[in-house]
């Protein structure tokens, strides 16, 4: 089976889903492997550390915090034509910027 391809542009709209739904946690990254990583300062050290892999990001959280319905979303999102990170940010965007 072929991986899901992250792009640029997927990476783009995960960090801003991350960044406006996860606010406390935000200042991320993703990196070449496909996982969030968080920048942290302490006691003079800097360092990025591994959170999570962005399609469990994806099918995990996303989908509980955009309260779309999980069973509905698995069937969904794994058998879309488009990639699972456009789908969840139609559903990102129509959550957090049409209602305002």
């Amino acid at each position: 089976m072929k991986s899901i391809e992250l792009t640029e542009e997927h990476k783009s709209k995960l960090l801003e889903m991350y960044n406006k739904l996860f606010p406390k946690i935000s200042n991320s990254i993703i990196d070449d492997d496909g996982f969030i990583n968080k920048y942290f300062h302490q006691d003079g050290e800097h360092d990025w550390i591994p959170l999570i892999h962005w399609f469990e990001f994806c099918m995990i959280h996303l989908i509980k915090k955009l309260k779309i319905n999980y069973e509905y979303a698995g069937d969904h999102v794994i058998s879309l034509i488009e990639h699972p990170v456009d789908y969840l940010y139609k559903e990102f965007r129509k959550t957090c910027y049409e209602k305002i």
